[in-house]
């Protein structure tokens, strides 16, 4: 599966998020061996865990999974501002992992008549 794909699906998914409760964790998606994409996620009891505990769960499942041939790959969703022109603005940050690597792209996104938009 082309990785790019896999981040349209994960901008997908946050598109589902934002429209419906306007936030998300963060959160992630696998494609395995047969090439089917599957959402992953993190849940420990907390209502209110880190980011950070969940970036680190969802990285160490996607590299254990890519190392043990179950992925093929996987990416995780982060919601993030950057700083564009002096101007704070929100973005999803995707990381991308696969045997080759990893690799970090980040999408703005803005809300306009209660839906949310991505700029891809």
């Amino acid at each position: 599966m082309n990785e790019s794909l896999l981040k349209l699906n994960i901008i997908s998914q946050a598109k589902y998020f934002l429209d419906n409760m306007d936030e998300f964790y963060p959160f992630g998606a696998v494609v395995d061996n047969l090439e089917t994409v599957k959402p992953i996620s993190f849940y420990n009891g907390d209502e209110f865990p880190s980011s950070k505990l969940i970036i680190e769960y969802l990285e160490k499942i996607i590299i254990d999974g890519i190392q043990n041939s179950e992925y093929l790959s996987g990416a995780i969703g982060i919601d993030i501002l950057i700083k564009l022109e002096g101007e704070e603005k929100n973005a999803i940050e995707i990381r991308e992992y696969s045997a080759q690597g990893k690799s970090i792209s980040r999408v703005e996104y803005f809300k306009k008549e209660e839906q949310y938009f991505f700029h891809i």
